[in-house]
Parts: C-alpha cells; structure tokens; sequence
C-alpha cells in the first residue's frame, strides 16, 4: 500500500529505520511501554509520521495484554489529542507556511477552502476520508475556514476506522519483522477489510472532485 511505497522512497526509509527503532525501545520498556507507545503516536502523528506501521506496532504489541477493542480506544484518544495539537499548529503558528507549501500549489486545495466557506462538514468529511495525504488532512484542513468541530468530528468517523484494521493487522502478525514489512497472517479472513481500506479512498476523492466540478459550474453560472 502507501506505506510501502514510502518506507521505499530515500527519505522513507530513514522515517522508517527511525520509528522502527522507536518501537523496539517500546517492546523493551516493561510498564511503561504503553504510555511511552502513546507519546509516541501524538508525536508521530504530528510530525506527520505514517500511521500504519505505528498501530500495526501497537496491536502486535498490547492487543494480547490489554485486549484489542481497549488498545483500540487508547489508540484512537492519542490520535485525537495528535489532531487536536497539529488543527492548533496550522491555525496559530504555520498558517502562512502550510498556505504557501500546500494550499497555494494545488488548484484542488484552492477550490475546496472556497467551498470549505460554505459547506464545511461536508468538505471536512471528503477530505478526510479521500486519499489525500495526512499533511493535507491535518495541516491543510486546519488554514481553512473550516473550525475545529468539523474536522475533528470527521478525523473521529475515519481514524477509529482505519486504526482498528490496522491494529487487528498487527495482532495477527507473528513477529516484529512481519510488523516491520506490514504483513499479517490470516488471509482470507482480512481481505474484506483490505479491500475496504483500498477503496473508500477512492471513492471519497471522486465524491471530492465530483463536489467540486459542480460548485465550479455553479459559480459560473
């Protein structure tokens, strides 16, 4: 998936060696590890880190001990706390720099701030659940006029979703090198959820273009 393709790309592999590292430490940490694993996504999440190996990290490491639905959970309210922190970032200290870097040099980001004005759980919505990467969801959502009850709302409709494949992905894994490779056993059981993981992407960037075109022809007219 993405993340394979990033962990591959030069700049990817340091991300990755760094944060498998990171999870290393955690396994080692006894008592504190979930604590330490949970700073570690706020962070993570933040600085833009991908998700993926992170909760696969964090269902093969707490889903025995603390259950899956519980690790789940905590999971999520450190994602929130993480998106909470990053909407604030680009609202208050890198507003003109997240506009430049991103906002600015795409069309597409520039149509959905106009029509963020109007319909902004709506355009919140889209952009969460659309292939968009999590730079533009986190940070580019947050210089949009769009305040922090819709995109928080919505990062609470997605993240949680795509947390708990993860998390059950990782708990099926055997060892960390399976973690690591973002392989896990069980086949035909997680296809269902592969395959939703894979397309309501795509179908939420075309329901996002599809919104768009319309709001530019209605404008037109």
């Amino acid at each position: 998936g993405a993340y394979v393709l990033y962990s591959r790309s030069g700049f990817g592999r340091h991300v990755k060696a760094a944060v498998e590292a990171v999870i290393l430490y955690v396994e080692a940490s006894g008592d504190y590890a979930m604590l330490l694993y949970l700073a570690f996504t706020v962070i993570g999440v933040v600085a833009l880190v991908p998700t993926t190996i992170m909760e696969f990290s964090g269902g093969f490491l707490f889903a025995p001990q603390y259950g899956l639905v519980v690790t789940w959970l905590l999971v999520c309210a450190a994602k929130f706390v993480a998106n909470v922190i990053a909407v604030f970032l680009a609202k208050n200290v890198l507003r003109d720099w997240v506009r430049r870097t991103f906002v600015e040099k795409s069309e597409l980001l520039r149509l959905v701030s106009e029509a963020a004005r109007e319909e902004p759980y709506k355009m919140a919505f889209l952009v969460r659940g659309s292939m968009a990467p999590l730079s533009v969801k986190n940070y580019g959502l947050g210089v949009m006029d769009i305040g922090y009850a819709p995109i928080l709302a919505t990062s609470c409709i997605f993240s949680p979703f795509y947390a708990i494949q993860n998390l059950y992905f990782g708990s099926a894994c055997k060892d960390l090198k399976d973690v690591f490779a973002g392989k896990a056993s069980g086949g035909e059981s997680q296809s269902w959820a592969s395959t939703a993981k894979t397309v309501l992407p795509v179908l939420f960037n075309l329901m996002l273009v599809g919104f768009l075109v319309h709001a530019v022809k209605s404008q037109i007219r």
